[in-house]
């Protein structure tokens, strides 16, 4: 549960803490018809990132796919990097 005391001494943990917390999300691109997509947040504290797995077939992955860029690949797992901006 977010605590005002802490917001104020140390708001990036406690931003981090809540995300950290977090279940289920709605991820989408801003500016497209597509709907938002519920995904699961991965956080890495340690590099302040947060990563969401998918298909590399989904319909979300091959709209982003002219800004994205590949950074891993196999039969079981696709990862894609995109800028910040792109997501919603």
């Amino acid at each position: 549960m977010a605590s005002l005391t802490e917001a104020r001494n140390a708001p990036e943990r406690q931003l981090w803490d809540e995300i950290h917390a977090i279940h289920a999300g709605m991820l989408g691109l801003e500016g497209s018809h597509r709907h938002f997509q519920p995904m699961a947040p991965n956080v890495d504290i340690d590099t302040r990132t947060i990563w969401f797995f998918t298909k590399a077939d989904t319909d979300l992955v091959r709209a982003i796919a002219p800004a994205a860029r590949r950074i891993s690949a196999s039969p079981a797992r696709t990862t894609i990097t995109m800028p910040a901006s792109r997501a919603c």
